[in-house]
């Protein structure tokens, strides 16, 4: 794929920051990655076992200034992370979304097109 190599490192650091900030103790993290030849698109993979949350939280998360668990003294962040995933990967012609894993954590996919081709 083409895309500017900072932007995507940031987003890749958010994702990975924002799953381990947001686990449970011993907690484990997932990182995967695969390429779709049919549809021309490549995946990031990531979730976590933190704590449960709800699907009405899990779709705020994108949004500036928004966590899905209420702050507890612990690792402190600007609740802006998942917001410069989600646009960096729009601005690189691609998506993210988060799903609830059963049992807790949270499991975002970013998916990003090949480079065009020209012709």
């Amino acid at each position: 794929m083409e895309g500017d190599v900072p932007l995507l490192s940031q987003l890749v650091s958010n994702v990975v920051t924002n799953a381990v900030r947001h686990n449970v103790p011993h907690g484990e993290l997932f990182i995967a990655s695969r390429h779709d030849r049919a549809d021309g698109r490549s995946q990031l993979i990531v979730s976590n076992t933190g704590p449960v949350l709800d699907d009405a939280t899990t779709a705020d998360l994108f949004k500036p200034f928004r966590r899905g668990t209420p702050r507890s003294g612990g690792p402190r962040g600007s609740g802006l992370g998942l917001s410069v995933v989600k646009a960096v990967a729009e601005a690189h012609r691609g998506s993210v979304d988060a799903r609830c894993r059963k049992g807790g954590g949270l499991e975002i996919r970013v998916s990003l097109p090949d480079r065009r081709i020209s012709a």
